[in-house]
């Protein structure tokens, strides 16, 4: 059995797109973001369709 205690931290980064396609790109392409187990995008940039943008290494959740 395992003595160590867990790591039970989570590293949550709120972050406010305000509706820009080029802050949301440099975010999503940045090694910055992979210190974060979530990242919460505050009026993140959507397209014509109303889809936002996201890379194979990012998972949407629409509210």
């Amino acid at each position: 059995m395992n003595s160590q205690p867990l790591d039970t931290t989570l590293q949550i980064l709120q972050i406010n797109a305000n509706n820009s396609d080029f802050a949301q790109q440099d975010l999503l392409n940045d090694r910055f973001a992979e210190q974060w187990d979530v990242i919460v995008i505050q009026e993140p940039y959507k397209n014509f369709l109303g889809n936002t943008r996201a890379t194979h290494r990012w998972h949407v959740v629409y509210p």
